[in-house]
């Protein structure tokens, strides 16, 4: 750990010489920070101790500066990216029916992953991906591994129990999602 004081007179209005304190948060993977004001009179003084991790690279803000939005039709290919579609329609259903934001459900990013497993995916490779736990697979795994299996060799789609005869594969070319049956 790596420890640094800030010193800002009392008297300093908001922007002022705040703006080197304010960098150096950004710029650095914050433990905690300490504030005291120091009563001296015309000498009275804000004074803030640092405590921050030193040698490891800071975090990105959300949203902000470093940080990159992943255009998933760029880093899957033609079916897993429409394998993702639907499970992210899926995924909104669900968190539409508990009441919880859709991240709480799956991230885009396990989603993605699933969508790569191109149907060779059970529970314990569910749980594998990270930040799924058991909890999460309990609730939701098996809904979104049939998903998973419809388009995949062998799966449903080939068996025919997919899609109703004479539709197109819920996954293919522009066919849209279904995933009411949830």
């Amino acid at each position: 750990m790596a420890y640094r004081i800030f010193s800002y007179p009392a008297t300093l209005s908001a922007g002022d010489d705040a703006a080197e304190l304010n960098a150096f948060l950004h710029g650095h993977k914050i433990v905690s920070v300490h504030k005291e004001f120091l009563n001296d009179g015309a000498d009275s003084r804000w004074c803030f101790c640092v405590e921050y991790l030193d040698g490891t690279p800071p975090a990105p803000p959300p949203g902000g500066a470093g940080f990159s939005k992943v255009d998933y039709r760029e880093v899957l290919d033609e079916k897993q990216f429409a394998r993702f579609r639907l499970l992210r329609e899926a995924r909104k259903k669900l968190a539409e029916e508990d009441g919880v934001p859709v991240y709480a459900v799956f991230s885009n990013e396990q989603l993605a992953d699933m969508a790569r497993s191109d149907g060779n995916l059970d529970i314990a490779a569910m749980k594998k991906i990270p930040g799924i736990g058991e909890k999460k697979a309990a609730r939701y795994g098996e809904r979104f591994l049939s998903l998973v299996a419809v388009d995949a060799p062998g799966g449903a789609d080939e068996q025919g129990g997919a899609s109703p005869p004479g539709e197109p594969s819920r996954l293919g070319g522009d066919a849209s999602p279904h995933p009411e049956e949830f």
